[in-house]
């Protein structure tokens, strides 16, 4: 009896506890009016300012012969006829093609970046509804590649500088505008930016590139939309795996052929996944969210201690967000012989992994080996970045994010989130700390499926809160 009496308390005492954490989670209340923002924006100018931007066809290449260098040329050119105050009232270094800009202020102890490129990716203009490079304007959106990956950035930050600079403004530090040419093929351009402001002395105290945007939820128990905004990302590694077999003509085959055996491999690797793990970036994307869901939420999410095994059983059903808790693997290439009837030497495979924050590649290689059980199995790795570290999800920097999101968009809540693909602010790792990874762009409603596929476009009515959330964090820098 007694100690059915002491489950009896231990477990109502457990209860307690769950509830009380979820209690202590209030709810905030989220404006959906329509904001006034803090800067007036002639959003028919700036329209056309992007679209002329749009107009330019700087789309990279690994390959020099095929990039149309006079587009390029073409864009360096427009900036500083759009943005005459800029190139007045700061100094801009060309770097590697790119373009560095210091607007020099009132101390150097804090410097900030503010990222983004104007490279693009190719297009099937025959897919789209508009002409790719048209910069049309129809349907409340403003068609072309770019406009959301990544000029509407550079075209942000550009629009909120001439606003600032032209009504006299000096920021509280330095603030650098840095604008990569190349971004889209791993190219060279911010590698060589960060080299020289690290030559001259200079370690940014905030960095911010492209990243996160702003999502819809589409949910009746989640009804606000969601700006994520990245605070780490994956490294991405690719591994060679070569398996070798008896040569010679098909007629006469071993049971087993090179191919078959590094097929046999590839099939238990990934069968056993990387473990799921709660990271710096989820843990904290779960706290933002928690106090915008229902009490059950509350309950869950206020109570990751016990409920972190619930929750990752149920995301490892879902391709998305398995992949924010582990170390993901994708096998996207297979080689074997040059003919049909040739029996391969060898075989190989190629697969990319992203490493998760505290994977390594040798334990990433590790656990493929004791998958696979096989010891003629070889690696090889062929390249790889390691995992960035997080930055921190409050603060100064954080809080500015935060503050910027709320006075220009309405009903949006702010959380963290990890990367599962790369961009170029991975570089500054070397020189800063803080760097997020978030464009103040709405794509909900299938737009964000538009980067990098056909028919990309911003809605119009993005333009002006665009521009105010640039202005707004400039002025906290």
């Amino acid at each position: 009896m007694v100690v059915f009496f002491a489950v009896l308390i231990a477990l109502a005492a457990f209860i307690a506890v769950l509830n009380f954490n979820a209690l202590r989670i209030k709810t905030p209340e989220l404006s959906k009016e329509k904001k006034q923002l803090s800067v007036e924006v002639d959003t028919e100018l700036a329209a056309e300012n992007l679209s002329k931007m749009i107009q330019c066809k700087t789309v990279s290449s690994k390959n020099e012969e095929e990039i149309e260098k006079e587009e390029f040329e073409k864009f360096r050119a427009l900036l500083p006829e759009l943005y005459p105050k800029v190139y007045e009232k700061s100094e801009k270094k060309d770097i590697a093609g790119g373009l560095l800009f210091r607007i020099k202020g009132k101390s150097q102890a804090s410097p900030a970046v503010l990222m983004a490129h104007f490279d693009v990716v190719p297009v099937d203009a025959e897919k789209w509804d508009a002409d790719p490079f048209g910069g049309e304007i129809k349907d409340g959106f403003l068609w072309g590649r770019g406009t959301l990956d990544t000029k509407c950035s550079l075209f942000g930050i550009m629009e909120s500088a001439e606003v600032l600079l032209s009504a006299g403004f000096v920021p509280e530090n330095d603030i650098y505008l840095s604008f990569g040419c190349n971004e889209e093929v791993a190219g060279n351009c911010t590698p060589e930016i960060v080299k020289h402001l690290k030559e001259n002395g200079v370690s940014p105290a905030f960095v911010l590139d492209e990243g996160g945007t702003i999502l819809s939820s589409n949910s009746k128990y989640f009804p606000h939309d969601i700006a994520v905004v990245g605070i780490a990302e994956k490294g991405p590694m690719d591994v060679e795996l070569t398996v070798r077999g008896e040569s010679g003509h098909s007629s006469q085959p071993p049971v087993h052929t090179a191919v078959g055996k590094l097929a046999k491999d590839i099939c238990r690797i990934e069968n056993r996944q990387f473990p799921m793990r709660m990271n710096y970036a989820v843990t904290h994307m779960l706290k933002a969210l928690a106090p915008h869901t229902p009490y059950i939420g509350k309950l869950i999410l206020g109570n990751l201690w016990c409920f972190s095994p619930l929750i990752k059983a149920f995301c490892k059903t879902n391709k998305t967000s398995a992949a924010m808790f582990r170390t993901s693997m994708a096998f996207t290439q297979l080689e074997g012989s040059k003919g049909a009837n040739v029996l391969p030497g060898e075989a190989k495979a190629i697969v990319n992994i992203r490493l998760a924050e505290g994977e390594t590649p040798s334990s990433a290689i590790e656990h493929m080996r004791k998958a696979a059980k096989d010891p003629e199995l070889s690696f090889r790795i062929v390249n790889y970045s390691n995992a960035t570290p997080s930055s921190s999800a409050k603060g100064k920097y954080w809080e500015a994010i935060c503050d910027c999101v709320e006075k220009n968009f309405s009903n949006t809540v702010v959380s963290p989130y990890l990367m599962m693909g790369g961009t170029d602010s991975r570089f500054f790792n070397e020189i800063a700390s803080e760097i997020y990874k978030f464009a103040p762009t709405l794509t909900g409603n299938g737009l964000l499926k538009t980067i990098h596929s056909d028919n990309e476009r911003i809605r119009t009515d993005n333009i002006e809160p665009l521009i105010g959330f640039y202005t707004d964090l400039m002025r906290k820098l």
